[in-house]
């Protein structure tokens, strides 16, 4: 507002310092021809040596350029993102039309200064009441669009803040997932380590035990067979006995039966008589 003031206050001022400008800007262009006119040709070396430094210019500044940020799709942002644009848009339109006011102004005040009159004057005054109202206007404009700014940037930081605790809620989650995988393929490995060895020392147990117990089993066998085999031993002395009694009991009614023979063999011999060559 202070700017406009002082703009509207001295326009012979402003319209002195347009002047200079322009007549520097006039000086200036003059001076650019003569420059550009009397400067010698480039040879060919030379642009093709620009060109290439230019080139690389404009590949380490693309190169330099950070990554353009993921696109916003919230609301909130994008309503404020919008009214943000919109109010910057009428900000541009109000000082262009803050800019051709001044001038109006400035024509108006010289003219009425120059003339006098009461239509010039009136036309001053109305020029610059306009000028006044359009100069609120712009200002609430400007008061309008920083708030909004403000807005926006508060939507955006709720909306970083979202993001990222969405963000680091997806990364717990992917991090437990791939914590519980592990773990699942961990318990798998040591199951099967725990496993195979306990196989291992159980089939050592069992082959002990199994040994143990052939061993107590071939003994018992073997007692077995030792006392099978004596008794078959005994059972054949026995058989090997009777068999020599037998004999022997035969021998001795053998030898029983032959005397009676002989005896019988007697008696009848005593009982018949004498023969006569006994006789005589």
């Amino acid at each position: 507002m202070a700017k406009v003031d002082n703009a509207v206050v001295n326009p012979k001022k402003q319209s002195t310092g347009t002047q200079k400008t322009a007549r520097s800007s006039g000086r200036v262009s003059t001076r650019s021809t003569v420059a550009s006119s009397s400067a010698r040709p480039v040879p060919k070396k030379s642009a093709a040596k620009s060109a290439t430094r230019s080139t690389s210019k404009a590949t380490t500044r693309t190169a330099a350029k950070p990554r353009a940020a993921g696109k916003i799709t919230d609301p909130g942002v994008l309503k404020a993102q919008s009214l943000v644009d919109s109010l910057q848009k009428d900000v541009a339109a109000h000082t262009r039309a803050l800019s051709a006011s001044k001038k109006n102004v400035a024509k108006t005040k010289t003219r009425s200064t120059k003339s006098a009159s009461a239509a010039d004057r009136k036309e001053a005054r109305n020029a610059s009441i306009s000028h006044d109202k359009l100069s609120a206007t712009a200002k609430t404009t400007r008061s309008k669009l920083s708030e909004a700014r403000l807005a926006l940037t508060k939507s955006k930081a709720l909306h970083s803040a979202k993001s990222a605790e969405e963000s680091a809620k997806q990364k717990l989650q992917e991090l437990h997932e791939k914590l519980s995988a592990r773990a699942d393929a961990d318990l798998e490995k040591a199951r099967r380590a725990f496993e195979t060895k306990w196989k291992k020392l159980r089939t050592a147990a069992d082959s002990k035990k199994i040994k143990a117990a052939t061993k107590k089993l071939s003994a018992k066998t073997k007692a077995a067979q030792k006392k099978s085999s004596s008794q078959l031993a005994q059972l054949e002395k026995k058989l090997a006995g009777g068999s020599t009694t037998k004999t022997r009991q035969s021998r001795k009614t053998d030898t029983a039966a032959k005397p009676r023979k002989a005896a019988t063999a007697t008696r009848k011999s005593a009982g018949r008589k004498p023969s006569r060559r006994t006789a005589s």
